[in-house]
Order: structure tokens, then sequence, then C-alpha cells
């Protein structure tokens, strides 16, 4: 099957995308939102991370009475209404920020009902029905969330080491450890092999409780020959990843990295179908053009651009929807702050809330 190839042009023509509940832009003076933990949403469909801009010179830098006090996020709620969380107001520790480069906009669960934030010291479950802070133990390090789809548990992430922890709700503040991989789980790189041109990559399905269900194997000739960084040596391979497997679980996706000439390269979007291994559909763009994808709602991705030299290091407000069985683009969101000391820089999304009308 040969690659759907999505450019520039194919970006810059899409028309809005339609019976979604995220919103297509960001409100005009973010300095007037409320305040969410005054102004409680109850459920939220979506949260966008600002940066301020100060790192790149574009506004004066700061100084800043905690570490906290530079974080913002932003709540789009079930409701439709805009409120702002300074992440300063929920007394975390200092020690416990991660830095300011790559913070997030966190993760909702896909019922909107929790939303959960990185910290070196301990994890932290926000309820938005209740304003209930939940904190995990101060030696737990938390840097990234993947909720269950019926959003009453959720995996932490502790800096990618070991298979991380598991906290139930609705009290997060006792996790477990976690006894295998998180569920869904594939190795990321693969060493280079100059004996095999395309190694198979090897992924286990995990359930709610934790127990493996079945492996599979993506095989030679599915995601093509791995990318050898020509300026990091022969051992620096990128050859491919699962990135998400569909809701229904009868799909998954995979990135891989091929060359192109030189130093350029593209990303291929590979949707999968698990039962019988067969390639369903393909993507191809400029790794330059898009900075990433993932699993959206049916048969549909989201498309995460870069922009620039280096598409991987920007992060435009912008996102697209590729529908694998059309192959139309559709633009989902602009996000972008011109006139603002922000840039955006992440977003997360509640998927039980997305489809139907927008509030």
């Amino acid at each position: 099957m040969r690659p759907q190839r999505i450019t520039q042009y194919d970006l810059d023509r899409a028309h809005w995308a339609t019976g979604y509940r995220l919103p297509r832009q960001m409100p005009e003076d973010l300095q007037e939102l409320p305040d969410l933990l005054d102004d409680l949403p109850g459920k939220a469909i979506a949260t966008v991370y600002g940066e301020i801009d100060d790192l790149n010179g574009r506004v004066p830098p700061r100084t800043y009475a905690t570490p906290w006090a530079r974080e913002t996020v932003y709540f789009y709620g079930d409701d439709g209404r805009w409120r702002v969380l300074h992440l300063e107001d929920l007394g975390l520790p200092a020690a416990g920020w991660q830095g300011s480069d790559s913070y997030g906009a966190g993760a909702l669960s896909p019922d909107g009902r929790w939303w959960a934030t990185k910290s070196l010291r301990g994890s932290v479950v926000l309820d938005l029905a209740t304003g209930e802070l939940h904190r995990g133990p101060a030696s737990q390090t938390a840097v990234g969330y993947q909720w269950t789809g019926d959003s009453q548990r959720v995996h932490i992430t502790n800096q990618g080491i070991g298979p991380g922890q598991w906290a139930a709700a609705p009290r997060f503040g006792k996790p477990r450890p976690a006894s295998g991989t998180i569920y869904p789980y594939a190795g990321g790189y693969a060493q280079f092999d100059p004996q095999r041109a395309t190694p198979p990559l090897t992924y286990g399905f995990y359930n709610n409780n934790d127990r493996l269900v079945r492996t599979a194997v993506v095989g030679e000739g599915v995601l093509g020959p791995p990318f050898v960084y020509r300026d990091a040596g022969e051992s620096s391979v990128e050859y491919g990843y699962l990135r998400a497997v569909s809701s229904d679980g009868k799909s998954a996706g995979f990135l891989s990295s091929a060359a192109m000439s030189g130093k350029e390269y593209s990303t291929e979007l590979t949707v999968v179908a698990i039962e019988s291994g067969s390639v369903t559909s393909r993507a191809q763009f400029s790794a330059r053009l898009i900075s990433g994808v993932d699993f959206f709602e049916g048969d549909h991705w989201m498309l995460d651009p870069g922009v620039g030299d280096l598409g991987y290091e920007a992060f435009p407000g912008v996102r697209y929807v590729w529908d694998a069985r059309t192959g139309s683009v559709r633009k989902l969101i602009d996000l972008t702050l011109d006139d603002s000391e922000y840039r955006i820089y992440d977003l997360s999304y509640a998927r039980n809330l997305l489809v139907g009308r927008r509030p």
C-alpha cells in the first residue's frame, strides 16, 4: 500500500472540522478569565498550556516568588467557558517543579472530571467537580499520566524508569506499584542490525487490571527500514514505535522515520489491524511539517504541525485531523496567540467529551 503524502498545501487549504466540541480558538483577553478554583467547571473538554516566552526574548526575563508562579494552564469547560489555573495556587512544593522547558497541559481523564499534572514530589490529581487536590507521596516522581477508558484508574510514569504506578479514583493519594507494563506499550527503538533491514517490533496489550492479554509482532516490511542519524553514528537508529491504539481495540497506529535525502527524513503513520496484522492505511509527511500525531476518535488522527527548520522544537497552536478512511485533512483548532506573551505549547483533551455539538 502506497502512503498518502500530506503536504503543506494540504494543511493550508484544510477546512474546519465539524462535529467536535473542542474550541476553535483561544479567548481574546486571557487576563479577564475567571480563576478555575473559584469557578469549578465540573468537567473540562480541553486544557491548554501557554508557556511564557521570556526564554526566547519575546518579553523581558522575570523573577518569580515560586517556581510554580510561571506555570499557567487554561481550561475549556464542559459548559463552553474558559477558566485559568495558576499552578502556584495549588500549594505545591518548590522542589516538585520540573523546570520551565516542556512543562505541558497535564492529562485530562476521558470523562473530563480529573486533571493530572507533573511533579517531582508526588503525583497531582485535581477533581474539577469539587476542587479537591489529591497528592501522592513526596518520594514519587510523576512525569506522565495515562488514563484507563473508564476514567477510574490512571497510570503514572516515573521518569520513564520501570513500570510506574497505578492510582484509583476517587482518591488518588495512595498509588501502588504497577506489576507490569502499561497498556498499550511497545519498545520505542530498535538497535541497528546490519543483518536485518527491518527488525520486528514487539508490543504487549495489558488490560485495566495490569494483566498481559496478548503479545503481537509487527514484522518486517510494515514500518520500513530504520533511519540512521548521520550526525549520531550507526548505533543511533530511530525505527518505529506504537503511538496509540483505537478505542475499540481493533487497530493500532505506528510511527516510523525514513531517510529522504541528506539529513532530511520523513515521518510515516501506519495504521495496522491488530487481529490480522495487515496495514489498513498509511500517511507520510516531512518531519519538519508534522512533529507528532495522536489517536483522536474513530479512524481520525490528530496531526501536530511543526514550523521552521526544526519542527519538533516549535509548538504552534494549530491541530489538524486526518481521516484514515478517506484521506481528508481538516483543521481542528487554532489556538495561536499572536499578540500575547505566551506561546501555545501543549494540549490535553477529554476523549469521551469530544463528539457532539460545541457548547
